[in-house]
């Protein structure tokens, strides 16, 4: 195991070192000097001049991350400083719309949906991150169905009528799709009634 993690590690210094050479082509970009550094005082090993280790006086190593793993400019790889300020939105979110824990502006996490204060999946006011309370109630609509009439498990819930007899008895049909198909909707619905298939996007 510990041969495995080795190897892994080893490979990654050679992987390293070829970006590193492969930056380095040409009338010498990284201004190496006589003795073999760059502008920042690496040499190709990545060792420092004046620290002789991998870190800089400052703690930065040669790719100019820090102990941390904040950039130069103080950034880590997700975008987020130390304040958890995002670099392109210049606020607490993201362009995806979640701060530095994964969390929404809501509150809750972007994919557990756990609200960051209760750390349950309700908020402090008792809703979830659709807006159903415990009794599957919806805060904005009052009602089991949420403005796009889905109820709690996101299922339709209002009546789907037939287009031809407007009848309300029929099935889901089982038809599966395949990548041949083509891209416009097929019947998903048969009415029981008068045996009309058609294709209904709440489905």
């Amino acid at each position: 195991m510990n041969l495995n993690r080795n190897f892994v590690k080893y490979s990654m210094g050679i992987f390293a070192r070829f970006i590193k050479k492969r930056f380095d082509e040409g009338p010498n970009p990284n201004h190496y000097d006589e003795e073999g550094n760059d502008y920042r005082g690496f040499n190709l090993d990545g060792i420092h001049k004046v620290t002789g280790t991998t870190r800089d006086e400052l703690g930065f190593d040669e790719w100019g991350i820090d102990l941390e793993g904040y950039n130069l400019e103080g950034y880590d790889n997700r975008g987020f400083n130390r304040e958890g300020i995002h670099c392109i939105t210049k606020t607490k979110f993201n362009p995806s719309g979640y701060d530095v824990d994964e969390y929404l502006e809501d509150g809750f996490h972007w994919y557990s949906e756990v609200h960051k204060i209760t750390r349950t999946k309700f908020d402090e006011s008792g809703y979830d991150s659709r807006g159903f309370n415990e009794n599957k109630i919806h805060k904005k609509t009052g009602t089991n169905l949420d403005e796009s009439n889905r109820d709690v498990d996101g299922k339709y819930g209002l009546p789907v009528y037939c287009p031809k007899c407007n009848g309300t008895d029929h099935e889901n049909l089982t038809i599966g799709r395949s990548c041949h198909m083509p891209l416009t909707p097929f019947p998903n619905k048969r009415c029981n009634d008068c045996g009309r298939q058609w294709y209904d996007s709440h489905f």
